[in-house]
């Protein structure tokens, strides 16, 4: 399952966080279009011309739909700070992964890859007052500073820790999880 499906299924789905996506290149225009036909099917009496733009591919490329995105965003008052969206995204790349990746050892290396792509937030770190990298797989020990001092961390398993992140994110975004 796909990231953006995930956020769906989740109830996470928005504007804001589709643009967020489209931004990153984590989103295709395929699922903008998809998005924006369910959207649209959901609101019949408030179709918006823009909505109608993305579900039928009337736009010119990343730019355009990165802005009738933002456009319905705004007008759907969707204020969240990107911090949250974030949170979402990194919470929908978890579940994908736990979900689409059988073998451990597979999905310590896709949590890797994820790691780095997300820049290694915070949220994903299991001491959130320390600054520290998350250790990768291969055994490596992170290393931060916080308060002019170093620190070095050994911490748990990828998995294990993907499985912590998983759980407090959803608390914290209040999502219910079936899995």
């Amino acid at each position: 399952m796909k990231e953006f499906q995930v956020l769906r299924s989740l109830g996470l789905a928005s504007w804001a966080a589709l643009r967020y996506g489209l931004e990153e290149n984590w989103v295709s225009f395929e699922d903008v279009s998809t998005y924006a036909a369910d959207v649209l099917a959901e609101e019949r009496e408030d179709a918006d011309d823009r909505a109608v733009r993305l579900a039928v591919y009337d736009f010119e490329g990343k730019e355009e739909s990165l802005d009738l995105c933002s456009q319905l965003e705004k007008m759907k008052n969707e204020n969240e700070c990107p911090g949250k969206i974030l949170k979402k995204w990194i919470l929908a790349k978890l579940i994908a992964i736990d979900r689409n990746w059988g073998d451990p050892e597979e999905k310590a290396s896709e949590l890797d890859v994820n790691y780095a792509m997300l820049g290694y937030q915070e949220e994903m770190l299991l001491d959130h007052q320390e600054r520290v990298n998350f250790h990768s797989s291969c055994n490596t020990y992170g290393t931060g500073h916080y308060n002019e001092v170093i620190l070095s961390v050994d911490m748990a398993s990828p998995l294990d820790e993907a499985r912590r992140l998983i759980n407090e994110l959803s608390e914290e975004l209040s999502v219910r999880r079936d899995c």
